[in-house]
């Protein structure tokens, strides 16, 4: 069951990582790595202001909104449109009045678009949440493959036009409120005089202590692009952000589909069968988890010289190549975390063990790119990645018990993925061909083969015993 509600999701997600993916492609070709630092340096920090200034109103609306009657739901958004206007206005002014580029001469950001760019992605998550708790997951799916069409296409019409990467930054920025017509019929229902401070304190009072939480994943995120542009300038940045993203876009999108289709059902069972129901629920999940983690992230680590030389722009390919085995190790400890351990702290509704768990990689992130990026520069801020992710997903592991019971690990399912994916990494290393697009996709095609057949072979998930009973059963 998680597999067909994963392709179900995975339909709607598609298009937006698509564009995301092509959009690192295209950039990394037109722009200079110190532009792309810029750019990509500028759109990180903005997201990190979004997530701690406005993401605790989308929070409360997910929680309060379905309860309510209509009446009462036109209320909670009419107040939730005021608190975003609010915090947008001051958060324009109070950026637009501060000398943030003598504040802040070491980093290269576009310091002009900051606060439009946090207030945009608000009211565009804002948005698509309400289709989200309206269970309505075409419109959602298109306005976010809406949004990122536009953002791709604006943004290369502004950099023909001369416009930089303001210019790129400004197309983005019109692509997230554009995107947002389609929910126009919700919006207009908002009256200035049905807003109430109880509902805003209300709404603050829920979605405020997980504030804490987004301000240290910003940390682990940022950290190394803002230590990299510290220590080493704008060029590093660009080229870090370019292997970092692009790996990410790949496996995050693989893996959040996943996650989609798997935690309902997690919670489905636990609240239908309890602990036990919601055990063997979490033991298919891990075993679905880490069968498409682990050969991603070491088909990533072993074709890093093909997807740099396919995908990143020239000047970019030397560096991103060596630094995306180490992105690849610390996406996998990152989703083996997010996507099975921390589950225990959703299941029990423990936020502050989950917090600490956040809070203590966040240090290690931080003090781990000091220590590392003066010494090894660009290849510093990958270490400190996977330093950070490992810490977490060991806190995670560990508080994760006090919590809830989680079930024992399938160790036999865990040794075939390992002995499938160890078979794969020896085949596509004995590969070698002149061609970097030939060459990666003679090296994908067989690695998937090589390793699909083993867990066929050791009867993975019973895919064997299905495909039998499915095809053969006459």
């Amino acid at each position: 069951m998680i597999a067909k509600h994963a392709l179900l999701y995975f339909a709607s997600k598609f298009v937006p990582a698509i564009s995301s993916m092509l959009a690192i492609v295209l950039y990394t070709r037109l722009l200079s790595p110190e532009d792309y630092g810029r750019y990509s340096l500028t759109i990180a920090v903005a997201m990190g202001m979004n997530a701690i200034l406005f993401q605790w109103l989308n929070l409360a609306l997910g929680r309060y909104i379905p309860e309510q009657k209509a009446e009462e739901q036109t209320r909670w958004l009419s107040s939730a449109v005021c608190g975003w206007a609010c915090l947008a206005v001051f958060v324009c002014i109070a950026l637009w009045l501060l000398p943030l580029p003598e504040l802040f001469p070491g980093f290269a950001l576009v310091f002009s678009c900051l606060a439009l760019l946090a207030a945009s992605q608000g009211w565009f998550d804002l948005s698509i949440r309400l289709d989200n708790i309206a269970l309505n997951p075409l419109r959602y799916g298109i306005s976010s493959a809406v949004k990122s069409g536009l953002a791709l296409i604006g943004g290369v019409c502004a950099f023909y036009l001369g416009l930089g990467v303001e210019g790129i930054l400004i197309a983005l920025i019109l692509s997230l409120l554009l995107a947002t017509l389609f929910q126009w019929p919700l919006w207009g229902k908002v009256r200035l005089s049905l807003v109430r401070l109880s509902l805003l304190k209300q709404m603050f009072r829920y979605g405020a202590p997980l504030t804490l939480t987004f301000l240290m994943i910003f940390f682990i995120d940022v950290s190394g692009r803002l230590f990299l542009s510290h220590y080493t300038g704008a060029y590093s940045v660009g080229i870090f952000s370019a292997a970092y993203e692009f790996t990410q876009y790949v496996i995050g999108t693989l893996l959040i589909v996943v996650h989609l289709a798997a935690f309902p059902l997690v919670i489905a069972r636990y609240s239908a069968e309890g602990v036990t129901g919601a055990q063997a629920q979490l033991k298919s999940t891990f075993e679905l988890v880490i069968a498409l983690a682990l050969p991603v992230c070491v088909g990533f680590a072993l074709l890093a010289t093909d997807i740099s030389a396919v995908f990143l722009g020239e000047d970019y390919r030397e560096g991103a190549a060596a630094i995306i085995p180490f992105i690849s190790l610390a996406l996998l400890l990152s989703v083996v975390k997010s996507y099975y351990f921390d589950y225990a702290f959703q299941i029990a509704e423990s936020t502050l063990y989950q917090l600490v768990c956040v809070a203590v990689a966040a240090c290690c992130v931080v003090f781990s790119n000091m220590l590392f990026i003066p010494l090894y520069g660009l290849s510093g801020a990958a270490y400190a990645s996977c330093i950070g992710f490992a810490v977490a997903l060991l806190m995670s592991i560990i508080l994760g018990r006090k919590v809830f019971l989680m079930p024992k690990l399938p160790y036999k399912s865990l040794a075939q993925v390992l002995l499938a994916t160890a078979v794969m990494a020896v085949v596509v290393s004995f590969l070698s061909l002149d061609q970097p697009m030939a060459a990666l996709l003679v090296k994908a095609l067989a690695g998937s083969v090589v390793y699909g057949s083993a867990l066929l072979y050791f009867d993975f998930y019973q895919c064997r015993t299905q495909l039998k009973e499915r095809y053969f059963a006459r």
